[in-house]
């Protein structure tokens, strides 16, 4: 396992996303409420960035197209056109926050 290393925690508002870098692959990582989730950052119906996703409820809904991802899972809720997305362990330690993921 590795770690990115994201930014401090008070650096995202609540239903605020950044996209990191882990490799050739891109993490969207995203705050809401006190919970940071990570998941991969283009979706899996079209390609399009999740970056500028709607955050609601547990949830990322794709501009595009309306594919609805549960943050927690990555299971797809909508649009069955698309695929269920990666997740990735989010580790906070004091203000630090941190996505965990295999380099494969």
């Amino acid at each position: 396992m590795e770690r990115i290393h994201v930014g401090k925690s008070q650096d995202l508002r609540d239903g605020e996303s950044k996209m990191v870098r882990a490799g050739k692959k891109e993490i969207l990582v995203v705050k809401q409420g006190d919970r940071f989730y990570a998941i991969d950052g283009w979706c899996s119906h079209m390609g399009a960035s999740l970056e500028q996703g709607q955050v609601r409820d547990g949830t990322i809904r794709c501009r595009v197209h309306g594919a609805v991802f549960d943050l927690d899972t990555g299971k797809v809720l909508q649009n069955l056109q698309a695929k269920d997305m990666r997740v990735y362990p989010v580790k906070v330690e004091g203000e630090e926050v941190f996505v965990e993921y295999s380099p494969l």
